[in-house]
């Protein structure tokens, strides 16, 4: 990896004020779900807290993608990655470096969505809560990692966003999906047929439904079936796929 190409990527997020506009939506975030928890009529804390940490779990993921598509589609356009695979850093490397200023930026903006969470539900701090932290920062870590994918093969900027947001819905469905297919009835040819397809794609979709969970911060999780050894797993293994289908695409490119 190349360290100069690392504090490149962090001073095109400080460029596009990604940290500015992180703050921002956390304090927006933080205000509307206290204020609609004093509206609640029953439970206020718990929904304040679930609403904070549902919505800055979204948002938070959305302005990483967004920031990873336009930053890689700029510098296709502008030539840079031209400019820069003509020096010392080579392909892997060019994207190597990316997934690791990336995926540290992922890192800080979800400690960051764990601190503002903590700081309203303070009082009901225990395992549950470095359990959702573990499993945003895994999330997010995979998210700016296809996001990366989806714009190097995306020519389009708006088509790539478009595409990591249909994955992270159908990641955030796996679960109802499969719901939905073992209670379907047997015997119909078509639903053998999309049963199998949609097997083979939860095979290389993570499960992003179970991890985050809202409860763990409200009743713990302890007694759970998610646990740190899962979605490291699933962090690592989906890590490999998509890093490996980056670096393919961009052996292959010619510039």
């Amino acid at each position: 990896m190349s360290r100069h190409l690392i504090s490149y990527i962090f001073k095109a997020a400080l460029r596009d004020r990604l940290m500015l506009s992180v703050f921002l939506m956390m304090g927006v975030g933080a205000s509307l779900s206290i204020f609609l928890g004093s509206a609640a009529a029953l439970e206020k804390d718990q929904f304040a807290i679930v609403f904070m940490a549902g919505s800055l779990r979204v948002a938070s993921m959305v302005a990483l993608i967004l920031f990873v598509i336009f930053y890689v589609r700029r510098s296709f356009d502008g030539k840079d990655v031209e400019f820069i695979l003509s020096k010392s850093v080579g392909r892997v490397s060019y994207i190597l470096s990316h997934v690791a200023a990336f995926s540290v930026l992922a890192m800080f903006v979800s400690l960051l969505c764990g601190l503002c969470v903590y700081a309203v539900s303070g009082h009901y701090f225990g395992a549950g809560h470095l359990l959702w932290l573990a499993s945003v920062v895994a999330e997010n870590i995979i998210m700016v990692n296809v996001a990366l994918f989806f714009a190097m093969v995306v020519r389009s900027a708006v088509s790539a966003s478009i595409a990591t947001l249909g994955f992270y819905v159908l990641g955030r469905m796996m679960g109802q999906i499969l719901g939905i297919i073992d209670a379907a009835p047997e015997g119909f040819l078509l639903n053998d047929i999309l049963s199998g397809i949609m097997q083979m794609v939860s095979i290389i979709i993570p499960r992003l439904d179970l991890m985050g969970q809202t409860s763990w911060l409200i009743y713990g999780a302890e007694g759970g079936v998610i646990g740190y050894g899962y979605i490291f797993a699933q962090c690592a293994v989906f890590l490999l796929l998509v890093i490996s289908a980056s670096v393919f695409d961009l052996l292959r490119q010619k510039f």
